[in-house]
């Protein structure tokens, strides 16, 4: 049986930075999220308590009212139980986007899972160089391998657009026994559901052959870079009516799943007056 969560968001500080943003400059994320059962269960049997955690944020604050321009979006998130041991395994990971942001791939060429699945992390970012859209850092728990946490690299790549849906792969991989990469597919697709325009589907696979948890995870998708041909994005968004929202759910194995909003202020500003020719 589900588990529905409703959830208050305590606090959220986003980068402020001018419209000119510096291909560097990331926005910064500091959030809380506090999660509540509804309603209550009946008795205390049930601890300990199933505490996700999820942030975002994204800069520039100031967007034109009707173009989409390149944003950076950084996002932070994980799990864990309230008295501190091992939190279950996530399965799938699920966010819905505001109509007014966007994806665009087709400036971009792609990068293959079959590849990438074959690559260490310093051979993946150099074969796949100009795919890749932005980096992170994860945390898994796997007991067998070391009493703590163990950070994983995390590298965004983008693998194309077919049919309607754009594919991003995020790619590590564990340090030991094996050292194989971890690539995991994230699946965005347009999804019109009043607010909400485009959903973005990650299915996380089995840690150290189930053993492992995912802890944390946090990534930044890159605004622009420095070394990129012209015309290079990835993340887009616009500003018509102050704000920008967002919706995730943790899905577990066993079914329980746990959801949540964001809302997210933004500036509108008039678009660039075009050059008149001649």
């Amino acid at each position: 049986m589900r588990a529905l969560v409703t959830v208050s968001v305590v606090a959220l500080a986003l980068a402020l930075g001018a419209t000119a943003v510096a291909p560097a400059e990331r926005p910064a994320v500091a959030s809380e999220v506090c999660l509540r059962l509804s309603p209550p269960p009946a008795s205390s049997s049930c601890a300990p308590r199933l505490e996700p955690r999820f942030s975002a944020a994204f800069t520039p604050k100031r967007l034109p009212r009707r173009e989409t321009v390149p944003i950076a979006v950084a996002v932070q998130g994980g799990v864990s139980l309230a008295d501190g041991s091992q939190p279950p395994a996530v399965g799938e990971l699920r966010m819905a986007f505001d109509r007014d942001a966007e994806v665009d791939a087709s400036q971009l060429p792609a990068c293959g899972r079959a590849l990438l699945e074959t690559l260490g992390m310093k051979e993946a970012r150099r074969r796949c160089r100009d795919s890749i859209v932005g980096f992170g850092t994860a945390h898994a728990a796997i007991p067998s391998l070391s009493p703590e946490a163990i950070a994983l690299p995390l590298t965004l790549f983008s693998a194309g657009v077919r049919g309607g849906t754009t594919t991003l792969l995020i790619h590590t991989s564990i340090a030991a026994p094996s050292k194989e990469p971890l690539v995991v597919a994230v699946k965005i697709e347009r999804a019109e559901n009043g607010r909400y325009g485009w959903e973005a589907v990650a299915k996380i696979p089995k840690i150290a052959a189930g053993e492992g948890s995912l802890l944390d995870f946090e990534f930044v998708i890159e605004r622009s870079r420095r070394d990129a041909a012209p015309g290079w994005r990835y993340a887009l968004a616009r500003c018509p009516d102050d704000r920008l929202v967002a919706r995730t759910t943790f899905v577990f194995p066993e079914g329980t799943w746990l959801v949540g909003s964001v809302t997210r202020s933004c500036i509108p500003i008039a678009a660039p007056a075009a050059s008149s020719a001649g």
